[in-house]
């Protein structure tokens, strides 16, 4: 292919990214993972991958988030005050729920076949891996990490605006 037919090619794209998106801009990166400060959080780090205030859940954000559980490291009795979905991406999580409801574990699948659903059963504790998942309706529970690796999950909810996780021991976790 010729110098000049290139040429053509490349401006016929350009010029139709243009007509389409805009300009050509870069993709904010999400912002770099913090440590959890809270009374009930140890070792674990929280990096917001985005958020939206959907109009139709007033006082309510809907949340994407990456936690990072180092390695002897947990979150103690806790809720999210709304409703999430918590998928473990690499190490093994330890979950264990603290008071009588349903809740139901999924477990990864393999290519074409459904993983297993497992009923949580409370006060025992359930060790989640990589593909597995757990949708939350704000039950009380604790997390740890289990092993020498890492811990990284993701969290997606809705959740009462400006509380992502409340402690057990904080007043307003009632």
């Amino acid at each position: 292919m010729n110098r000049f037919v290139r040429l053509v090619i490349v401006s016929v794209i350009f010029s139709t990214s243009l007509l389409i998106g805009g300009p050509l801009e870069t993709v904010a990166q999400p912002a770099q993972p913090q440590l959890v400060e809270l009374p009930c959080a140890e070792k674990v780090s929280a990096q917001p991958l985005d958020r939206a205030e959907p109009a139709a859940a007033d006082g309510h954000t809907l949340v994407f988030a990456r936690l990072t559980i180092a390695p002897g490291g947990s979150l103690g009795p806790h809720t999210y005050p709304g409703t999430g979905v918590v998928t473990v991406e690499s190490g093994i999580f330890g979950f264990t729920l603290l008071e009588e409801g349903e809740m139901t574990i999924h477990r990864a699948g393999t290519t074409g076949t459904p993983g297993a659903e497992e009923p949580v059963r409370m006060g025992k504790e359930v060790e989640l891996t990589a593909g597995n998942w757990f949708m939350d309706t704000g039950m009380m529970h604790r997390v740890r990490g289990i092993g020498d690796e890492p811990v990284v999950s993701t969290f997606t909810g809705l959740v009462k605006a400006g509380s992502l996780l409340v402690c057990a021991d904080d007043p307003s976790a009632g």
